[in-house]
């Protein structure tokens, strides 16, 4: 579901190795509309549909041999001899298997096999100076347009917080932080009328003063045309796709991302079934922001936006075998593994990439 690959576009392609260039490369010369070169597709960020990235990773992976793929399967446990994984076991629905094998890579979000065999892992944002970096730990808060209050009733403590405002101090940035980045759903969107599917409705339909969305609303009455189009509301990528198909990302302040911390945090260590829970209540949140803007009648909501967000919708000639919307949630942050080495942002920072 991500189509926008964050290339430094003014750097040299040569930075792309490996796997990596041979993936992209195969991706701008048989799939982009302009660029039928790696070069030219770097310049545009690598920026794709779906179904360009997935059909380039499976012709890589059918081309080579004795490579067996099995999907939806959930880690169950780890058996080791020593410091070594000699089986793992996996569970796919109601089902079990062991897996034994000389080599196991763990290339998950969340760091589930590193976790399961016992690897030294962190949870959180470290501090900068452990390992000398320079965007771990706290960060700066970012401004909110007309200093919104947090307050259930604006200016009144007493009233209650927010969803998701979490009252306490705010850190020093830099120092260590127990949370994570938010998670979110990338959605591929368009605004093609021919190839458009409306926004799903969510589950409950949000409302005018809907809580969830009171911040965003508070800043939107502040200051409306700085709320009155897409673009100011979310990332819109479109850079190297077709006209009118995007890449739908979030913004600083309240745009796609789920802001319930606690909900993100747990994600990394949760079952299974918590974890689609927790999905589901990122994705929900998603539709009723969507929902919220388009429906909603809140009269704080610029009108320019309630209009344009009209001519947006999923991709119905992409991800259609989950009705458009995208199959993969964003999870920016899992377990990092504490070794002999760790993998940190002095080693893979531009002049000083290993």
């Amino acid at each position: 579901g991500i189509n926008h690959q964050d290339f430094a576009v003014l750097s040299t392609p040569a930075l792309v190795p490996g796997l990596a260039r041979e993936f992209y490369e195969k991706v701008g010369r048989t799939e982009t509309i302009n660029a039928k070169n790696f070069q030219r597709f770097h310049r545009t960020s690598g920026d794709g549909k779906p179904s360009w990235f997935i059909r380039a990773f499976e012709e890589i992976v059918a081309a080579e041999r004795n490579i067996s793929i099995l999907t939806g399967c959930d880690l169950v446990s780890a058996s080791k001899t020593g410091a070594t994984i000699n089986s793992i076991t996996l569970a796919r629905g109601d089902s079990q298997m062991t897996i034994t094998a000389g080599v196991f890579i763990d290339d998950s979000y969340t760091g589930d096999l590193a976790a399961a065999s016992g690897c030294t892992v962190i949870i959180g944002r470290e501090a900068n100076a452990t390992y000398g970096e320079t965007l771990n730990g706290n960060r700066t808060p970012a401004a909110m347009t007309g200093t919104p209050s947090a307050y259930v009733t604006a200016g009144v403590p007493g009233s209650g917080l927010l969803p998701y405002v979490d009252g306490a101090a705010i850190p020093s940035a830099g120092t260590a932080s127990p949370y994570i980045m938010s998670f979110n759903y990338r959605l591929f969107v368009t605004t093609n009328a021919g190839d458009r599917v409306p926004f799903p409705a969510p589950d409950v339909l949000p409302v005018a003063g809907d809580q969830r969305f009171e911040i965003l609303a508070r800043q939107m009455q502040a200051a409306p045309t700085s709320f009155d189009t897409m673009a100011e509301l979310f990332n819109v990528y479109s850079a190297g796709q077709a006209a009118g198909y995007f890449d739908l990302n979030s913004k600083a302040g309240i745009s796609s991302n789920y802001p319930n911390y606690l909900e993100t945090l747990e994600y990394i260590t949760a079952t299974p079934a918590r974890r689609a829970e927790i999905r589901e209540n990122a994705k929900q949140y998603l539709l009723s922001l969507l929902y919220w803007i388009r429906y909603s009648g809140d009269a704080r909501i610029p009108a320019a936006l309630v209009s344009e967000i009209a001519t947006y919708g999923l991709c119905a000639s992409e991800l259609q075998a989950y009705g458009g919307f995208s199959p993969e949630f964003y999870v920016r942050e899992g377990r990092r593994i504490v070794g002999d080495f760790v993998m940190a942002e002095p080693a893979i920072t531009f002049p000083n990439a290993i």
